[in-house]
């Protein structure tokens, strides 16, 4: 359920990857795994902004992910579907704010 914050509402996901546990003991290691998520957004919903953070970088704030340009990762809206592309090395919060 979307936190409501204003004429605004937050939707976070938290995504974790367990690519390296395994069935057995083994040296703690992560490999960064890129994937896509896509989320639709209710209906009339206009995307304010996207940030990102995540404890894995050298600064757990949350980072905005912006539009497209140049060397960044972006956001994409198309028709009611925010889409985002995150590499996740252990856990990332992607926090979507729309109103």
């Amino acid at each position: 359920m979307p936190e409501q914050h204003g004429g605004n509402a937050d939707t976070v996901l938290r995504l974790v990857d367990f690519t390296d546990f395994g069935d057995t003991p083994a040296e703690f290691r992560t490999t960064p795994a890129n994937c896509t998520l896509s989320y639709a957004l209710p209906a009339g919903a206009v995307v304010t902004a996207v940030t990102a953070a995540s404890p894995d970088g050298t600064d757990p704030a949350p980072q905005p992910v912006p539009q497209p340009v140049p060397h960044t990762v972006p956001h994409t809206v198309t028709g009611g579907t925010v889409s985002v592309p995150p590499t996740v090395a252990r856990y990332s919060v992607v926090t979507i704010t729309a109103g």
